[in-house]
């Protein structure tokens, strides 16, 4: 995997970008460039993170090839939810359905990516 891999998927009417890079450190450095509020600890990698405008119609996330794991997406996408309002304290569900549809998507696309450059 040379260049980053880009795909969008829609879930329940909430759209999501996800830039897949091919190892943390690679993640890491568009972590540090994506804002000048950013800041971590020496010598840490970022293995995924998430990016939501305000009242934007598409969140962003970016994950690596090399170490994702369906926890790290549903972590990634758990951060979406709950900029989208899915987060109700009377009814979680309708954020447990979107965790759980989503996640399901975007693991089933960073499969085909890791058998495309086995």
């Amino acid at each position: 995997m040379g260049r980053p891999q880009v795909f969008t998927v829609t879930r329940r009417g909430i759209t999501v970008r996800v830039t897949v890079l091919p190892t943390p450190r690679e993640v890491t450095r568009a972590f540090l460039e994506g804002s000048g509020a950013r800041r971590m600890a020496c010598g840490k990698h970022v293995h995924g993170f998430t990016y939501v405008r305000a009242r934007s119609a598409v969140a962003r996330v970016t994950l690596n090839l090399s170490h994702w794991t369906p926890g790290l997406v549903a972590h990634e996408i758990t951060h979406v939810a709950s900029a989208y309002g899915l987060r109700d304290g009377d009814d979680d569900e309708p954020m447990a359905y979107f965790v759980h549809d989503m996640t399901d998507s975007i693991c089933a696309r960073m499969r085909k990516l890791e058998a495309a450059c086995a």
